[in-house]
Protein backbone atom coordinates (compact mmCIF):
# COMPACT_ATOMS: atom_id res chain seq x y z
CA UNK A 1 0.00 0.00 0.00
CA UNK A 2 1.06 3.14 -1.02
CA UNK A 3 0.69 5.67 2.16
CA UNK A 4 2.84 8.74 4.00
CA UNK A 5 3.31 8.62 7.62
CA UNK A 6 4.15 11.69 9.59
CA UNK A 7 4.97 11.00 13.32
CA UNK A 8 3.90 13.86 15.97
CA UNK A 9 2.25 13.50 19.53
CA UNK A 10 1.21 17.37 19.01
CA UNK A 11 0.95 18.75 15.56
CA UNK A 12 -0.48 17.82 11.90
CA UNK A 13 1.72 18.12 8.74
CA UNK A 14 -0.03 21.59 7.95
CA UNK A 15 1.13 22.97 11.07
CA UNK A 16 4.85 22.20 10.18
CA UNK A 17 6.27 25.40 7.93
CA UNK A 18 9.75 25.17 9.10
CA UNK A 19 10.16 22.38 7.11
CA UNK A 20 9.36 21.70 3.41
CA UNK A 21 7.24 19.00 3.65
CA UNK A 22 4.44 18.48 1.02
CA UNK A 23 0.82 19.77 2.41
CA UNK A 24 -0.72 18.72 -0.52
CA UNK A 25 -0.20 15.12 0.07
CA UNK A 26 -2.26 12.58 2.08
CA UNK A 27 -0.59 12.02 5.36
CA UNK A 28 -1.40 8.81 7.58
CA UNK A 29 -0.67 11.34 11.26
CA UNK A 30 0.53 8.78 14.24
CA UNK A 31 1.14 10.20 17.34
CA UNK A 32 3.26 7.55 19.44
CA UNK A 33 6.05 4.80 18.80
CA UNK A 34 3.68 2.01 19.35
CA UNK A 35 1.42 3.79 17.08
CA UNK A 36 4.18 4.07 14.22
CA UNK A 37 5.28 0.65 14.44
CA UNK A 38 1.99 -0.50 13.87
CA UNK A 39 1.76 1.32 11.09
CA UNK A 40 4.58 -0.22 9.19
CA UNK A 41 4.16 -3.65 10.29
CA UNK A 42 0.03 -3.73 8.87
CA UNK A 43 1.06 -1.37 5.62
CA UNK A 44 5.03 -1.66 4.81
CA UNK A 45 7.58 1.14 4.55
CA UNK A 46 5.97 4.33 3.50
CA UNK A 47 6.48 6.51 1.06
CA UNK A 48 7.54 9.55 2.38
CA UNK A 49 7.65 9.85 6.60
CA UNK A 50 8.13 12.66 8.74
CA UNK A 51 9.44 12.67 11.81
CA UNK A 52 9.18 14.18 15.49
CA UNK A 53 11.62 13.46 18.30
CA UNK A 54 9.83 14.22 21.26
CA UNK A 55 6.61 12.19 21.74
CA UNK A 56 5.99 12.43 25.79
CA UNK A 57 5.16 8.93 24.73
CA UNK A 58 6.36 7.26 28.68
CA UNK A 59 4.21 4.30 28.74
CA UNK A 60 7.50 2.15 29.53
CA UNK A 61 10.60 2.35 31.48
CA UNK A 62 11.95 5.01 28.87
CA UNK A 63 10.28 8.13 27.03
CA UNK A 64 10.40 6.35 23.33
CA UNK A 65 11.33 8.91 20.48
CA UNK A 66 11.01 9.45 17.32
CA UNK A 67 14.37 8.57 17.13
CA UNK A 68 13.06 5.34 18.53
CA UNK A 69 10.77 5.48 15.42
CA UNK A 70 13.48 5.81 13.28
CA UNK A 71 15.96 2.61 14.20
CA UNK A 72 12.30 0.60 14.29
CA UNK A 73 11.74 1.98 10.60
CA UNK A 74 15.48 1.61 9.57
CA UNK A 75 15.69 -2.39 11.43
CA UNK A 76 12.35 -2.86 9.20
CA UNK A 77 14.10 -2.50 5.67
CA UNK A 78 16.99 -3.92 7.01
CA UNK A 79 15.52 -7.30 7.37
CA UNK A 80 13.60 -6.80 4.02
CA UNK A 81 16.94 -5.65 2.37
CA UNK A 82 14.93 -2.59 1.00
CA UNK A 83 15.64 1.12 0.78
CA UNK A 84 14.17 3.61 3.28
CA UNK A 85 11.75 5.67 1.99
CA UNK A 86 11.83 8.04 -1.31
CA UNK A 87 11.86 11.33 1.13
CA UNK A 88 12.03 11.58 4.74
CA UNK A 89 12.20 14.80 7.00
CA UNK A 90 12.87 15.08 10.83
CA UNK A 91 10.62 18.41 11.66
CA UNK A 92 11.32 18.28 15.18
CA UNK A 93 12.19 21.10 17.18
CA UNK A 94 14.91 19.51 19.43
CA UNK A 95 18.02 20.42 17.44
CA UNK A 96 19.97 17.21 18.80
CA UNK A 97 16.87 14.79 18.95
CA UNK A 98 16.76 15.90 14.72
CA UNK A 99 20.58 15.79 14.57
CA UNK A 100 20.40 11.86 16.08
CA UNK A 101 17.44 11.17 13.70
CA UNK A 102 19.14 12.43 10.93
CA UNK A 103 22.49 10.48 11.43
CA UNK A 104 20.41 7.59 12.19
CA UNK A 105 19.08 7.17 8.63
CA UNK A 106 22.15 8.77 7.15
CA UNK A 107 24.03 5.85 8.52
CA UNK A 108 21.49 3.42 7.39
CA UNK A 109 21.38 5.40 3.55
CA UNK A 110 24.73 4.50 3.83
CA UNK A 111 24.84 1.21 4.47
CA UNK A 112 22.93 0.66 1.94
CA UNK A 113 25.13 2.37 -1.09
CA UNK A 114 27.82 0.26 0.83
CA UNK A 115 29.74 3.13 1.74
CA UNK A 116 31.78 3.13 4.63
Amino acid sequence: MSYNLFLDDERIPTDVTWENIPHTVPWMVVHSYDEFVKTVDTLGCPDMVSFDHDLGDFRREREMTGLDCARYLIQFCRNRGIDLPSRYWVHSMSPVGAMNIRRELFDYERERAGID
